[in-house]
């Protein structure tokens, strides 16, 4: 079995692992969690996990056999530092949970993480280091580019391009063909019918500029 590390054990770590914990026991990986990677030493913040620091992210030297998850919430740092191992040889997978339900004609990058009860419909395309965490749902012909993070209850329609790096508040609507461009913020619980520009945070229903 190879050895997967999960690469940052704050909050999302703890979720990842959990995840990890319910794939492990479908069975049918050829890889066993063996640590969470974390420059600092005390990672968890006084609670008690199940699982331990093997050490820092800064100075890893990958093992040939090894497979990484990236759990870092923010998308700019998660693909950075992705990147950086990537260089040193580090292999990521995509994480998907068993709940999740993925049709036709799906193409995912590397080192998506797919949360439970995640819906993806038919011939979306995900970037690499692309997050969808519990309950989003992605109708036909979503566009997500690398580093985006969907937090959970997300409702993504038709036709719907995401760009790099864009974060979704939980429980935000995209109405169909809309365009959310690079570096984007849309705040929880947002309706957005019009395109948002590069860098924008917008809020409400419907969806406003701040």
């Amino acid at each position: 079995m190879r050895p997967l590390f999960i690469v940052g054990a704050g909050g999302l770590g703890r979720e990842v692992l959990s995840y990890v914990r319910d794939i492990e026991g479908r069975g049918g990986v050829d890889w066993r969690f063996f640590g969470f990677l974390d420059d600092r030493e005390e990672p968890f913040g006084g609670r008690a996990v199940d699982a331990k620091r093997v050490g820092p992210v800064s100075g890893h030297v990958p093992e040939p056999d090894a497979v990484y998850v990236c759990a870092i919430g923010d998308g700019t740092t998660r693909v950075r530092i992705a990147r950086q191992l990537e260089s040193r040889g580090a292999s990521f997978i995509n994480l998907v949970h068993p709940t999740a339900v993925i049709r036709e004609r799906v193409t995912l990058g590397t080192g998506v993480l797919i949360a439970p009860f995640v819906r993806i419909n038919p011939d979306c395309e995900i970037g690499d280091q692309v997050i969808l965490n519990s309950s989003a749902a992605l109708a036909h012909d979503v566009r997500i580019g690398e580093g985006t993070t969907l937090l959970g209850g997300n409702s993504i329609n038709g036709n719907c391009t995401i760009g790099a790096n864009v974060l979704l508040g939980a429980n935000c609507v995209i109405v169909p063909g809309r365009r959310i461009e690079d570096a984007a913020q849309v705040a929880a619980g947002a309706v957005v019918f019009r395109h948002v520009r590069a860098g924008q945070t917008v809020i409400g229903n419907p969806a406003r500029t701040i």
